[in-house]
């Protein structure tokens, strides 16, 4: 059994849907928004009580357990930084201690942010220095972790078809060139983004070769938010004149950001056998998914 968290977010709802599809046994949890219909057992849990977090992942008797939940509204974590310990580090804590106690494996989503963005192609190995609320609760949540249960920490930053339209990067791009809309893209904020489906894929991989540590599990290809937009106006078939340059300063953002997060993925290369997607890849499938019947199952009441 696979207990997978933030079921109804952008990553646990591809991943509950991508298992179905494998035909994995999973036990879904969500907290503020219902679970679609996916023929899996699923709970709504309240993951920042210890004692409800305990009882409910006990019961559900699971070999491997991956945490997704998270706030991850940047400027919301600043504004409130005893709320984003508590769904950061806090809940992390309770989810580790429980799967240590069911004797599984157990999976946690961090993020890139964790790093300074000064000079960008991160390795595993280089030391972070989060710059906000949201990074360093991320990062305590790392910690929190590795000293509750035996785990694998995946850095990344993601982007797709989410169970909640328009909340992923890539989507809010997409309404927008179909609105001809102008569309502003950070020239100088530099990442490694991965289709959402291309990252389930590889979770997939590591929880099948037995992987241990951090690793870093990112596209291939650095790009600019500015160069990403770009990318996507050109494989959805929009013009690219939609797409205008900013600057992170011009955004006038509560929490400062970093500039320069982009991945090393050789680590996760080496341990999986295989080179990490590229950004026209990704956009590809995700074009291609956005076009099929992969949607209306994802949102599926």
């Amino acid at each position: 059994m696979i207990a997978i968290t933030g079921a109804s977010g952008l990553l646990g709802a591809n991943l509950v849907l991508s298992a179905t599809e494998r035909s994995e046994k999973v036990f879904a949890f969500s907290c503020n928004h219902p679970i679609g219909p996916w023929n899996v057992p699923c709970l709504r849990v309240d993951l920042t009580d210890e004692t409800e977090t305990l009882r409910a992942l006990g019961g559900a008797e699971p070999r491997i357990v991956v945490h997704t939940a998270a706030l991850t509204n940047v400027d919301l974590c600043e504004e409130n930084p005893d709320l984003a310990y508590r769904m950061n580090v806090a809940m992390a804590k309770h989810v580790a201690r429980a799967a240590a106690q069911a004797k599984a494996r157990l999976i946690l989503i961090s993020t890139d942010s964790v790093f300074d963005g000064s000079r960008g192609n991160y390795s595993e190995s280089d030391a972070p220095n989060p710059l906000n609320v949201y990074a360093k609760t991320k990062l305590a949540a790392e910690s929190a972790v590795q000293e509750e249960a035996e785990c694998c920490i995946m850095r990344t930053n993601f982007f797709g078809w989410s169970r909640y339209p328009h909340h992923s990067l890539s989507e809010w791009i997409v309404s927008k060139l179909e609105a001809r809309a102008p569309v502003p893209g950070f020239t100088d904020v530099i990442f490694s983004p991965i289709l959402v489906n291309d990252l389930c894929d590889l979770i997939w991989d590591v929880l099948e070769r037995g992987c241990c540590g951090i690793f870093h599990l990112a596209g291939a290809d650095a790009c600019s938010k500015f160069e990403f937009a770009l990318a996507v106006a050109k494989v959805f078939g929009f013009e690219s004149d939609r797409v205008q340059r900013a600057t992170l300063e011009s955004a006038r953002l509560k929490a400062p950001r970093p500039r320069n997060t982009s991945l090393s993925t050789r680590r996760a290369s080496e341990a999986l056998g295989r080179k990490m997607p590229d950004l026209i890849s990704g956009l590809e499938r995700f074009r291609k998914l956005g076009s099929s019947d992969f949607i209306s199952r994802l949102r599926a009441q």
